[in-house]
Parts: C-alpha cells; sequence; structure tokens
C-alpha cells in the first residue's frame, strides 16, 4: 500500500557524474533531501532494472550527471521505500526535494512539464492512500464493536473510498487528456489503488491512443514511444480478434450451417466434416489435458455405442499442443484417445493448443464444446445435456428414416 511508485520498467543509460559528454546529451539532477544520506539510482527498461547505482551524500544535497540520448525514465530509491521517478531528456536540469524518511512524501519536482507530472501523480496517490491508512485506522478501532455497527462503518467507509478512487481516476484522464505529447503521461496509465487498476486501455482507448500519436510527433526515437505503441498495437489485435469471434459465435445458431474442418489424425490421414455429411454428427471439442473433457468422455462413449449403427458419429478435435505439453503433446493426446476408448475413427487435431484455427473459427472460449449436427451438416444443438443430447440425436435419426 505504501508503495507510491508502481512500476512500468523503463529504460535510461546512466553514467558516472563527469564533463566527459557535449551539454546536448548532458542531464542534471540536484537533489535536497531529508532523511537519508544515501540513493539508489536505478535504470530500467521494459523488462526490468539494467543497472543501479548507490550515490552517498552529505549535508542532505546530492548533484548527479547523466548522458541520454532520447527522453528516458530514471529511478531514485531511499532506504524508507520511498520511489521517486523522474523523466529525462538531453539538457535537462531537475530539481528534486523530498523527505526520504516518509514513504508517503509529496516532493517536488521541477525542471520540465514531464516531472511536474509526475509530482501531481505522486500527489494523487499519497491522498488515495492516507485515505486507506485512515479506513484501516477506523475499522481496526471497531474489533470490538458490535456485527451490525461493524457493517454499517464498512459500507460508511467503502463508499468514501470509491467516492476517491473515482475522483483519484477523475484527475489522472485529466492529466493524460491535458499532456498527450509527454512521456510522463505514461505513467497515468499504470496506477493502481490498492488491487484496483485505475487506468487501462480498454476504458481510456480514445486517450492513450493520442497520447501514442503525441508521443509520435514529440519522442518518436524514444524506445517507450516504440513500447506504448507496440501495446496499443495488442490490444487493437486482440480487440480484432474478440470481434471475429463474436462475430463467428453469431453465426453458430440453430439451424446454421457448421463451418467445415479439415485436420490429420494421429495416423496422419487428413479427416473432413463435410466428408460425414448424411449422418448426424456430434462435433466434439476437447483436450487429452482438459480434466472436465475426460470425465464427459464416458457418457460420449455411451451415446456413440448406443447409436453408431443408426447413422450416427462423432467427430472429434482435440485442442492438445499446450506449451507446457511440450514434444509429449501429441503422444498425449493419442494415449487419451486409447484410455478413454474413444474408438469412432474421427479424431483429428493439428496439435497446436489454443493457436488451433478452429479456436477462431469457432469461437473457442473453452472446452468441453460440442454441437450436434444433422445430416445436412446444420446445427441442431450446442453443450446439450446428456439425455437432451440422446433425445436430440434420437430425434434426428427418426427425422430422417421418415423423409
Amino acid at each position: 500500500m505504501r508503495n507510491l511508485f508502481l512500476t512500468l520498467v523503463f529504460a535510461a543509460f546512466v553514467l558516472p557524474a563527469c564533463d566527459m559528454f557535449g551539454p546536448n546529451e548532458q542531464v542534471i539532477i540536484k537533489a535536497e533531501v531529508e532523511g537519508a544520506d544515501n540513493v539508489v539510482i536505478s535504470l530500467l527498461d521494459t523488462n526490468g532494472v539494467i543497472s543501479s547505482d548507490t550515490l552517498d551524500f552529505f549535508d542532505g544535497t546530492f548533484r548527479h550527471k547523466l548522458k541520454v540520448e532520447a527522453g528516458e525514465f530514471v529511478l531514485l530509491e531511499f532506504l524508507s521505500g520511498l520511489r521517486v521517478p523522474l523523466v529525462v531528456e538531453p539538457g535537462d536540469f531537475i530539481q528534486v526535494k523530498v523527505d526520504a524518511a516518509n514513504p508517503l512524501s509529496v516532493y517536488e519536482l521541477s525542471g520540465s512539464k514531464g516531472n511536474e507530472i509526475l509530482a501531481e501523480v505522486n500527489r494523487l496517490s499519497v491522498a488515495t492512500y492516507a485515505l486507506y491508512d485512515s479506513l484501516d485506522n477506523a475499522m481496526q478501532r471497531l474489533q470490538d464493536a458490535e456485527a451490525d455497527e461493524v457493517m454499517r462503518l464498512r459500507r460508511k467507509l467503502d463508499f468514501r473510498l470509491q467516492q476517491r478512487i473515482d475522483e483519484h481516476r477523475k484527475k489522472l484522464q485529466e492529466l493524460l487528456r491535458d499532456n498527450p505529447g509527454e512521456l510522463a503521461s505514461i505513467f497515468t496509465l499504470y496506477q493502481r489503488a490498492g488491487s484496483r487498476e485505475l487506468m487501462s486501455i480498454a476504458d481510456n482507448y480514445d486517450l492513450v491512443k493520442a497520447l501514442v500519436e503525441g508521443l509520435e510527433k514529440n519522442h518518436k526515437r524514444s524506445r517507450h514511444t516504440i513500447f506504448l505503441r507496440t501495446q496499443l498495437s495488442k490490444y487493437d489485435r486482440a480487440v480484432a480478434i474478440q470481434e471475429e469471434r463474436q462475430q463467428r459465435g453469431l453465426q453458430l445458431t440453430l439451424g446454421a450451417q457448421v463451418p467445415d474442418i479439415e485436420m490429420p489424425s494421429p495416423d496422419g490421414k487428413v479427416y473432413r466434416l463435410s466428408d460425414l455429411r448424411g449422418q448426424v454428427v456430434l462435433l466434439d471439442f476437447w483436450a487429452a489435458w482438459c480434466g472436465p473433457c475426460r470425465r464427459a468422455n464416458p457418457e460420449v462413449v455411451r451415446i456413440y455405442n448406443t447409436f453408431k449403427d443408426q447413422g450416427f458419429t462423432v467427430f472429434s478435435v482435440s485442442i492438445d499442443g499446450l506449451p507446457q505439453q511440450g514434444a509429449d503433446a501429441r503422444d498425449m493426446w493419442i494415449k487419451a484417445i486409447e484410455d478413454d476408448k474413444l474408438s469412432w475413427p474421427y479424431h483429428v487435431s493439428e496439435v497446436n493448443g489454443w493457436n488451433s484455427s478452429v479456436v477462431n473459427q469457432f469461437a473457442i472460449e473453452g472446452i468441453p464444446l460440442t454441437y450436434i449436427l444433422d445430416r445436412e451438416g446444420r446445427i441442431q444443438g450446442r453443450n446439450l445435456r446428456p439425455q437432451e443430447l440422446e433425445n436430440k440425436i434420437r430425434e434426428l435419426l427418426q427425422n430422417a428414416a421418415v423423409h
């Protein structure tokens, strides 16, 4: 709770304090510090800390020089747990004033618009976490109170906390909206209040898109611009895939023609679902690693044995091939077929796990997943319970016999 800097890792190149580089590349950090005589200056990239320097200082001040070629981020860490993020650009002179003994310190940053933004992000966090502490203390004072009184106060405190979180989120959104070209605005996206995420791409898509566009103009060379652009692109792709799945799911309604599937069996023979037209088919998506699938298999076997001589069969598509299965995925699939006595011939798989083509094709979000198909390959039911499935198969077989 007291860790106010919720780290999105960033990168910087910090060099010893010397004058070996030109003024256009040099950044100077000057700090006035109470309650500490050393600081760890951590250099971070998008994957974690790349290096750290410990700097001892006297008389409550230190001055540190570093070299950067583009906008970067630096983190000052003190023994109390206080973390002070800085945004630095070539030629900056950054001033820091902080009470390092207090992990809830409202520190002062100056020297650039970006650091003023970071200081404001800190002030918002301090106010929110101070409220957390006061509410915790209020609840602790009621340990011996009646249950009704405790619940009444908890509802009141939860309401106050939610108000503060909503206000905190609104202020972060305003900072992001007003500063779309500042690297420091990235920090607004990674703030939390306890376990609650305050900002997200999903809830602030237009603001994040505007931020990326602004950073492309002002900080195109920065690795942080590239990183955020990549994150936004990944989000866009995920949304597009989800929308495609939803659209495909809407198409998989009762009476709809089932999409065709063409995949290899364990022995390499290729089977097509459409080749089974003329039979009633249970299309079954499963996997050897799927516990619910394996527990359902005895019922599938029973139903198959009941109707297999009447124009009914099963077409099983395995989603085996998860990374954790490794090179054993195919063998695990084959062994599960044998162990569960799945005696029908139509077993197929790309052995590619959730990257299998059928996952998007059928909008699969979980297995087991089954469809019952009539003799023309039209969907007549989805995930029916065993008795419902048996009744539907009998109905479809009888209808075919009548016609």
